[in-house]
């Protein structure tokens, strides 16, 4: 069970009423009386230690006065079923110092668990509220995403030239482009570790819906499943974007048809990702422009290579980033 699902549970049963959550401490307490009962061969003497479990469980899910009761009920059932001579309550003196010390040590498991309680529900609201700023700040960050591709637009309609218009157009792509991976990487709840495979074939669909439209080009994704950090994830994205981008403005002139493949998988020493065509062969013109430089200076921050090959038809890109040191852990 993860952290957040528990923290869900508590606070449920926190909510309970009085006389519930005294009901709920009871029923632990005759749970861990039966497995006493019936573990008795192999514990022997060793009667407390089921039923401080059951002391801190019940002050951890109702609180600190579910603990007290949970800790009173179980001294008496021990006094009674337990100790030596049993089924009555004449305790020998040894019998007394060790439910006193009992009592004493569930009095302070109760007060620990009450605690760390305190700190749990201090935690949860600070994280409640780290995600509000974190939605407002996604939030704006796209707004502001939007206000600049609009106004980009509003300057390729006022420009009469030709390359100006084509440079902005670049630029309006590559904006629309980080937007729409901001909604895929920064959504609510979403896991620092992301599912590459899952991750990837957003991007995909993404792509065919957003850039390819109705031309005969189909774009696919073949994907290992393993877990990347988001870092990396934004480098994959942003690669993924600017490689497809290029082949759909290259590779295919004339609404030509073909196919781009986007393929990741991981080797003994390095994370590969492969993006290929089966266009008109690699865009000699483009390899120095900006797009590549941005993919560059990416790969640069997880000490990333690229290389470029002809897939005769068409062009082979190839990245590779060090795993070495990196979690890339494969999902089940």
């Amino acid at each position: 069970m993860q952290i957040p699902q528990a923290r869900t549970i508590v606070a449920h049963t926190r909510r309970w009423s009085a006389s519930r959550r005294y009901l709920a401490a009871t029923g632990l307490v005759a749970i861990a009386a039966t497995l006493r009962w019936a573990l008795d061969p192999w514990l022997g003497e060793a009667n407390y230690i089921l039923f401080l479990l059951v002391v801190a469980l019940s002050s951890l899910l109702f609180e600190r006065g579910s603990g007290l009761w949970a800790s009173i009920l179980s001294a008496v059932v021990v006094a009674y079923l337990f100790a030596e001579p049993r089924n009555n309550f004449a305790l020998t003196e040894g019998d007394t110092i060790s439910l006193f010390v009992f009592l004493l040590s569930c009095f302070l498991v109760s007060l620990v668990a009450e605690m760390v309680r305190t700190l749990a529900d201090k935690l949860l609201a600070a994280d409640q509220e780290k995600e509000t700023l974190y939605r407002e700040l996604h939030h704006r960050t796209r707004n502001n995403l939007q206000i600049i591709g609009a106004t980009i637009a509003v300057q390729m309609a006022k420009t009469a030239s030709r390359e100006t218009r084509d440079s902005l157009q670049t630029v309006a792509d590559r904006i629309s482009s980080i937007a729409r991976l901001d909604q895929l990487l920064f959504r609510p709840g979403m896991p620092d570790e992301i599912e590459a495979c899952a991750y990837l074939e957003e991007i995909t669909d993404d792509i065919n819906a957003a850039l390819v439209g109705h031309r005969p080009i189909t774009v696919y994704c073949d994907a290992e499943k393993h877990y990347i950090d988001r870092a990396l994830a934004e480098t994959l994205g942003i690669t993924v974007n600017e490689l497809v981008t290029n082949a759909l403005k290259y590779a295919f002139p004339d609404e030509a048809a073909g196919y781009l493949a986007i393929q990741f998988r991981a080797e003994a020493s390095a994370l590969v990702l492969t993006v290929q065509d089966n266009g008109k062969g690699c865009p000699t013109m483009a390899l120095g422009g900006s797009g590549w430089k941005l993919i560059q200076s990416m790969l640069g921050r997880h000490q990333g290579t690229m290389a470029v090959e002809d897939a005769a038809p068409g062009c082979k890109v190839v990245i590779r980033i060090p795993s070495k040191g990196r979690a890339a852990q494969s999902a089940a």
